[in-house]
Parts: structure tokens; C-alpha cells; sequence
């Protein structure tokens, strides 16, 4: 049998959906794909997860935060809190008006708000 590389392409090609999620619309299980790459970083014992801009550390996040999601793709209870970085409720974190207005006040210098924990 004989590879046809340009049906390959076409078909891969067709097979990825015409529309990307964005960061915070709701996820299903169809939607997500995990390369092996990703493995690491879903184990439980990951404190903290590194990884160049777009490689999907907020689509896990969002994902893991969802316990509809979470029940369907792990055989174990699972129950994630965010620490640092997209949340499913934006509310818990400062917008920039209290980021400016700490600045402004001398409380904190920029580099001890991206500091914070």
C-alpha cells in the first residue's frame, strides 16, 4: 500500500474543526486532544506547569476546573483549584483599576503585584 501524503494532508486538514475555542468558552471532552507532551504536566504531583505562550496551559486549567469534564477524563475524583492564571470565575482576581490604584497609592511597586501570590 502506497502512502498518498497529499490525501493525508487533505484529510487531516478536514478532520481539524472550522472554529477554535477561546479562552474561557466552555470546553467538552471532544475538544480536547493531550499529546504525550502534556502528560507530565496533568500528573497530580505537577505543583507548577511551565510552558511557552499557546501550548494549552490555560485550556487544561480550564478544563481541570470543570468537574463534568474532569469526571470524564480521569478515573478518579478530582477536585482542582487555580492558583495562578485563567480562572472559570475572572471575579476572584483584581482587575487593572485595583492594580492602578495600588500603584498609585505607593502600596506596591509593579514588580511585587506580578510577584504576588
Amino acid at each position: 500500500m502506497t502512502l498518498d501524503v497529499n490525501r493525508l494532508r487533505r484529510d487531516l486538514a478536514a478532520a481539524l474543526p472550522a472554529y477554535v475555542a477561546q479562552e474561557g468558552e466552555e470546553l467538552s471532552a471532544a475538544q480536547l486532544y493531550m499529546p504525550w507532551s502534556h502528560t507530565r504536566a496533568l500528573r497530580l504531583e505537577s505543583a507548577l506547569v511551565i510552558g511557552a505562550r499557546g501550548v494549552g496551559k490555560s485550556v487544561w486549567s480550564q478544563a481541570l476546573q470543570d468537574p463534568d469534564l474532569t469526571e470524564e477524563l480521569f478515573p478518579y475524583p478530582l477536585r482542582v483549584s487555580p492558583g495562578f492564571g485563567v480562572a472559570l470565575r475572572p471575579d476572584s482576581y483584581p482587575d487593572p483599576d485595583t492594580f492602578e490604584a495600588l500603584v498609585a497609592q505607593h502600596e506596591c511597586q509593579p514588580y511585587q503585584i506580578w510577584r504576588a501570590a
